[in-house]
């Protein structure tokens, strides 16, 4: 009986976690928003490197915002991303996609 409690708290604990890696943010939404920093960090790649840093923190502010999506859901969703290495290069194939597509209007 009491393995029975450890394995089912293990379980309780296992799915708990699970549920806070789901996220809000669509795949959709993530390749736009990574197609927008790419961008937004190319138009300043000839700024004065000492106001990089602010002016990234505001474009990126920016883009979050058009998404409606938190920084802090976004670091935690990309996080997760880093690990499954797979799915992180199936949707930077489509951050390319976009940007390709971009650049050729």
């Amino acid at each position: 009986m009491r393995n029975y409690k450890i394995f089912a708290g293990i379980f309780i604990i296992i799915c708990s976690c699970q549920k806070k890696l789901e996220s809000k943010i669509s795949d959709e939404q993530i390749i736009n928003i990574l197609a927008d920093i790419h961008i937004a960090e190319s138009a300043i790649a000839l700024v004065n490197p000492a106001m990089k840093d602010s002016i990234v923190k505001g474009y990126k502010s920016e883009i979050f915002s058009v998404y409606k999506v938190d920084s802090i859901e976004f670091k935690q969703y990309f996080e997760t991303l880093q690990a499954d290495p797979k799915r992180m290069t199936l949707l930077y194939e489509q951050v390319l996609i976009r940007l390709e597509k971009l650049d050729s209007h």
